[in-house]
């Protein structure tokens, strides 16, 4: 039976264990990576989201207070709608309420404008990621999953929580 390549996307969250305030994010890279990047701009003071920045800094156990989680795995073309929806889900299922401030989760950054020097920083940042993909494709080790073409099952993920220090 032939094969097809389906890269997918994620939905995540990160969740303060104290308050039980939750933060939904998506990614189509894997999600300990997105962790990690999560982390290290919480650690340097940097997140995009102040509200979950300044819980971070209150925090006496700082990133132990934190639980990040899979929440969905799904088509990239879906990963707005998806996020959205979990977004949506948890602002009015969660009475400690959500970190997300957007009424979109894909206008977030709407209206506001980057620094000169943040524009930089992400523009190093994009070419480095572009140029490690064309290395990965090249090379035969971009992240994909085999699926069969009737294969409608989920794989099953670890859901660990990775809040370990790294």
């Amino acid at each position: 039976m032939p094969t097809k390549t389906v890269k997918f996307a994620y939905i995540y969250s990160i969740q303060n264990k104290t308050t039980k305030k939750i933060y939904i994010g998506s990614t189509n890279r894997i999600l300990k990576t997105r962790w990690l990047e999560h982390k290290k701009r919480l650690r340097n003071g940097e997140h995009v989201n102040p509200e979950l920045q300044a819980d971070f800094d209150n925090s006496p156990t700082g990133i132990r207070n934190f639980y990040f989680r899979f929440v969905e795995r799904c088509l990239p073309d879906a990963i707005h709608d998806r996020e959205q929806y979990w977004i949506d889900f948890h602002r009015a299922n969660n009475e400690a309420g959500i970190y997300n401030t957007g009424e979109d989760a894909h206008l977030v950054f709407k209206g506001r404008k980057h620094s000169d020097e943040t524009r930089k920083k992400i523009a190093a940042t994009l070419t480095k990621t572009l140029r490690d993909r064309k290395e990965a494709e090249e090379g035969g080790h971009a992240a994909v999953a085999e699926l069969d073409e009737d294969d409608s099952e989920d794989e099953e993920f670890d859901d660990e929580d990775y809040d370990e220090d790294e």
